[in-house]
């Protein structure tokens, strides 16, 4: 059986352009390089788009029913009661008081 013929870069890696090396992009010392790519490249779609401008909008929100926000808030309440000192279940009750309002 004979060896299949391997191209330069498949025998030796270190000739790899730096672009086709995905183990030297992934290496901890790239992760800033890999950052500035993953800013970069929207910026780039856009641009090729012809958008100039965007607007960003963070956050979010639920809409429940009313009867179904209703039950969340009183198990919510009923929850943070058994625990009060707990912080995470206190600010479930006022998430599901937001939820409710």
């Amino acid at each position: 059986m004979t060896e299949p013929l391997l191209t330069p870069h498949e025998k030796f890696p270190n000739y790899l352009l730096a672009e086709e090396d995905t183990a030297l992009l992934k290496r901890p010392e790239l992760r800033a390089v890999r950052l500035q790519l993953e800013l970069i490249k929207p910026d780039l779609i856009l641009e090729e788009a012809g958008i100039v401008s965007t607007l960003v909008v963070f956050g979010g929100t639920q809409i429940l029913e009313r009867e179904v926000a209703e039950k969340r808030l009183i198990s919510m309440r009923e929850i943070a009661a058994n625990d009060p000192a707990n912080a995470m279940k206190q600010r479930d009750v006022g998430r599901a008081e937001r939820v409710l309002a």
